[in-house]
This record gives C-alpha cells, sequence and structure tokens, in this order.
C-alpha cells in the first residue's frame, strides 16, 4: 500500500503489472477513477451553475439628513389661471382662446382639443413665462 502512495501518478498507467498483486493494481485503478469522476462531476456542476445565471441581489436604500435644505424655484411650473390671465392681456387672450375649443389662428389652434392644440398652448405659455415670471411678486 505504501508503494501506491509513494509512487502512483496519473501518468504512470504502465507500471500497473508492476505493483505484483492484482488488489493493489485495482485498489490503484478505483482511486485514480474516483478522483477523474469528481475531477468531471466539479467542472460539470461549475459550468452548469454558470450557464443558470443565477444572480441574488440585495438593494439597501440608506437616507441620511441633509445638512441644508434643498429648495428648487421653477418658473416654467404651471401659473394660476386668474393671475396670468391679470398679468398680462396677452396671456388671457391665450387662455380664452383655448378654452373656448374654436380655431384660433394667431396661436395655431384648430377647432378639436386635441396634442396638438395643447403643445401650441404650452409654446406660448413658455414664450409668455418671463414676463409672468418678472410681474410676479417673487424674489
Amino acid at each position: 500500500m505504501t508503494f501506491i502512495a509513494i509512487n502512483a501518478n496519473p501518468l504512470d498507467i504502465e507500471r500497473l503489472p508492476s505493483l505484483g498483486q492484482p488488489f493493489e493494481a485495482i485498489l490503484w485503478i478505483i482511486i485514480v477513477l474516483c478522483c477523474f469522476g469528481g475531477f468531471i462531476w466539479q467542472f460539470v456542476t461549475l459550468f452548469t451553475n454558470y450557464l443558470a445565471y443565477r444572480v441574488n441581489t440585495e438593494t439597501e436604500l440608506q437616507f441620511s439628513d441633509r445638512e441644508f435644505a434643498t429648495v428648487t424655484l421653477c418658473h416654467l411650473n404651471a401659473w394660476k389661471k386668474d393671475e396670468s390671465g391679470a398679468a398680462i392681456p396677452k396671456m388671457r387672450e391665450l387662455i380664452d382662446a383655448y378654452q373656448s375649443g374654436a380655431a384660433y389662428a394667431d396661436y395655431g389652434f384648430s377647432n378639436r382639443f386635441d396634442g396638438k392644440r395643447q403643445q401650441s398652448a404650452t409654446k406660448f405659455t413658455a414664450l409668455m413665462s418671463e414676463i409672468l415670471y418678472s410681474s410676479s411678486k417673487l424674489p
């Protein structure tokens, strides 16, 4: 048995007849086949696990207190209808034309309430927003 442990390696297959007893040769073959089988099993397991794409994702959100208050002023926010109409007479005309549902060529409104009508109103409101912003009482 010590002869197998000292001298055995996978390249010594030609030494099998020199082991002397058939029991030692069979034992050596069984050990080598078990090692080879274990290697194949490990390789196949590793390969199938890799191709399975198993992914565990843990997401943890951590929020901290802010040192300074965050303030955002955006002058493109919606304005109150009464205030904006009182500030700019053209804006009052735009609001009335939009809400009437009638065709109005100055602003590109058709007689339908559709996306094009809303886009035209948004465009003209954005053009007038600087005047609205300057006429408001914001600092």
